[in-house]
């Protein structure tokens, strides 16, 4: 007699968000330094570099965030391991081409360079990483929109939105990170490849 065998469910965590203070656990995308030399010169160009000062983010720190945060426990960051080497997902390309400022709760805005049409890739890959941390009894995240956190504290006057040359950012690989510490860091825990890009469809001629 056959039948499917089932893997032993694990009970759940229930306390395992991040609290909101201490050293947090999460999945990102890190761009190469190509990406991050490429986006600070397109965000330059477009003048947010000099207008941001002192608030923006060092290189070092851009992102984009695919699960949410997590409270950074020994069983959790198991568990958030063990996630990350079940993840199914292609890799693919995140086309930056605008600079997007709002204002947040503290006051002052988070300014983001983002993609204007969206990533349907990028869902995809959010839907996996939930459902791979749900399986192993973790609160599963919420949805994220394509972009890289320039800052979040900054205080002056910028368009809402404008364009901004755009970035081509190839993501390969996802990481487990946790983020803390004087200056504020992220320590890559587990690192994994993402399967090939699907092929983009191209116009043919008609010529």
């Amino acid at each position: 007699m056959t039948g499917t065998i089932q893997k032993p469910s694990l009970a759940p965590i229930e306390d395992a968000g991040w609290p909101g203070h201490g050293n947090r656990l999460l999945f990102i995308l890190r761009p190469s330094a190509q990406v991050r030399a490429a986006l600070a010169d397109a965000v330059a160009a477009a003048g947010v570099t000099a207008a941001l000062g002192n608030s923006a983010f060092p290189p070092g720190l851009w992102h984009q965030s695919v699960s949410d945060r997590y409270a950074d426990r020994p069983d959790i960051r198991e568990r958030l391991l063990a996630a990350g080497a079940g993840i199914q997902a292609r890799g693919f390309t995140l086309e930056l081409d605008q600079v997007r400022a709002a204002r947040n709760r503290r006051g002052s805005f988070n300014v983001d360079a983002r993609e204007r049409r969206g990533s349907g890739e990028l869902d995809l890959l959010i839907a996996s990483v939930n459902a791979s941390v749900e399986e192993q009894g973790l609160p599963p995240g919420g949805g994220h929109t394509p972009h890289v956190t320039l800052s979040y504290g900054f205080h002056g006057e910028l368009p809402p939105r404008q364009p901004m040359r755009r970035v081509d950012w190839a993501v390969d690989s996802l990481e487990l990170v946790v983020g803390g510490g004087a200056p504020y860091h992220y320590e890559t825990l587990g690192r994994w490849p993402l399967g090939p890009a699907a092929a983009r469809a191209s116009q043919a001629s008609l010529f």
